[in-house]
């Protein structure tokens, strides 16, 4: 997605795998390399991983509303951070992750 007014660019990425992290490197089409990009990420360690119930308290809620999970309460992570293309970026496990590149033009 570009957000000409911004002047920022967002890439989505989305890694199904629940064993493998992938390393990832971009280059645009006009063949130039942004130096950084600022990385926002959630991954967890299993298909049914939740942090509880997400929905508002006036919904109507049954205990077997929730998924069966064996992972951890608050086994989500949620990350921000930055990532210097000129290293690979690891994508972990399981994960969905957007990248913000900002542009000249």
């Amino acid at each position: 997605t570009r957000d000409v007014q911004k002047k920022k660019v967002f890439v989505n990425i989305v890694n199904r795998s629940l064993t493998t992290q992938y390393p990832l490197d971009l280059t645009f089409l006009n063949g130039k390399k942004p130096t950084s990009a600022t990385v926002y990420s959630i991954s967890a360690k299993e298909l049914t991983a939740h942090n509880g119930r997400d929905i508002p308290p006036e919904w109507p809620y049954k205990p077997s509303f929730e998924p069966y999970t064996t992972a951890a309460k608050d086994s989500i992570r949620i990350e921000k951070g930055v990532w210097s293309t000129s290293q690979p970026l690891m994508i972990a496990p399981f994960s969905v992750m957007t990248l913000e590149f900002e542009v000249n033009n």
